[in-house]
């Protein structure tokens, strides 16, 4: 099955975290099923053509691990800190948020979102990051990217077309 051809359904599930989530901080947390980073990881991992074990060296970790703490990381049996997600990223080429799940997990969320971009960074921004996404759409729907590229495009520094 193509690497882009894999679900990620997502279903939402509101809980209470405290300091000692791999969170990090105090408040309420949505969660998107599926959409795990372990998921993300794994889909990014495959995308780059490279295996647990080479994922793992080239991270750093030693021979013995480097297979089984990349498992662990897909598996959602272990999440990284901020230092480690960082590292994931340099080595697959993406930017670090590919790597992050998102709390818009229905309408109301996305709406919530877009609302509060707003607020922040105005409404050309909202308007400039939908006419992109739209494009790039376009462009895949047609079949001018290929699904690959069109992930490619999507992981590594969506955002830089605004700066």
């Amino acid at each position: 099955m193509p690497i882009l051809a894999q679900s990620c359904f997502c279903s939402t599930e509101v809980s209470q975290f405290g300091s000692g989530s791999p969170h990090r901080k105090e408040g309420v947390c949505v969660v998107i099923k599926g959409c795990t980073f372990g998921k993300r990881l794994r889909i990014l991992r495959r995308h780059r053509g490279l295996t647990q074990r080479e994922l793992g060296l080239q991270l750093g970790f030693s021979s013995p691990s480097a297979e089984i703490r990349i498992t662990q990381y897909e598996r959602s049996q272990r999440y990284p800190k901020q230092a480690v997600i960082e590292q994931f990223a340099k080595v697959l080429h993406v930017d670090p948020s590919a790597l992050l799940s998102y709390a818009a997990g229905n309408e109301d969320d996305l709406l919530q979102s877009l609302f509060w971009t707003e607020e922040i960074a105005g409404i050309e921004a909202v308007e400039a990051c939908l006419k992109y996404w739209r494009q790039l759409r376009e462009l895949r729907d047609s079949g001018v990217l290929s699904p690959e590229e069109y992930l490619e495009l999507k992981v590594t520094k969506p955002h830089s077309f605004l700066q």
